[in-house]
């Protein structure tokens, strides 16, 4: 499984974003077992922008959460249709840890998702949780959402602590030249992605900014792409994929090219 996410930072399977320069930090997973175990967190993605909606308060930043989660996982199983975890069900995100959504300024939020499609094969569902939060003034801000546990089938960090983060960033005169509001950067690419051992393979991580316009500002600030380091997983003792036996990984932090062999 690959995970991964930018500084203008973008994520895949954790996210951290700067609104400064854009830089996409990669973070990885990896697995060679079985599909279904314990562990009923699978990746997430973490991205925000400002709320310029008449009648918004001022300061105000809306997350979006895009989450994977095990239908095995027995609270989700119990607060789906029937017993069964089914498209359009609204459940609330649980696990060890009770994962909230912190947003920096010392508040928090539980999270509930809307399932928006369902995997058997996989025994996985994906929903979508957006938030909005007011910040008491136009600052930078860490939002952290964080839990456990990651499956017990990964090569790399099995039943650990996921840490899910994205930076805020408010200060008026950083985004003085994004047309008066600020935003994230966000990472479009399929999380877990099924490979052949002792191959060497490359894929493509795009990542796109919400706008047109904000695109073409883009043009002299190109978005740019780098490897997590431990930290970056959010576990004690994490291991980037690139540190276990055997693998190597590079991503051109050009064009988001990433290239792996294992």
């Amino acid at each position: 499984m690959f995970l991964a996410r930018p500084s203008r930072r973008i994520p895949i399977c954790r996210g951290e974003y700067f609104f400064h320069s854009p830089v996409l930090t990669i973070v990885f997973m990896m697995y060679f077992a079985p599909l279904a175990s314990a562990g009923h967190y699978k990746y997430s993605t973490l991205s925000w922008q400002e709320v310029v909606e008449a009648g918004a308060e001022p300061n105000t930043v809306r997350f979006t959460l895009l989450s994977s989660w095990s239908t095995d996982y027995a609270p989700y199983k119990s607060q789906g249709t029937g017993g069964v975890v089914t498209v359009n069900d609204v459940i609330r995100i649980q696990g060890l840890g009770n994962p909230v959504l912190e947003f920096g300024d010392g508040t928090s939020q539980l999270l509930k998702a809307k399932v928006i499609s369902v995997n058997p094969v996989l025994q996985s569902w994906l929903g979508v949780s957006t938030v909005d939060h007011a910040y008491p003034s136009r600052s930078a801000f860490l939002a952290v959402f964080s839990g456990c546990c990651r499956g017990t089938y990964l090569t790399n960090n099995a039943g650990e602590y996921w840490n899910v983060t994205s930076a805020v960033n408010l200060n008026q005169q950083a985004i003085s030249d994004w047309e008066g509001w600020a935003f994230s950067p966000r990472a479009d690419f399929l999380p877990r992605v099924t490979v052949r051992a002792n191959r060497n393979i490359t894929i493509s991580i795009p990542a796109t900014t919400p706008g047109l316009a904000s695109v073409l500002k883009l043009a002299g600030r190109p978005l740019r792409w780098a490897l997590g380091a431990a930290a970056d997983y959010g576990a004690a003792g994490a291991a980037p994929l690139e540190a276990l036996p055997a693998v190597s990984a590079f991503i051109d932090a050009a064009t988001g090219l990433l290239s792996v062999s294992a």
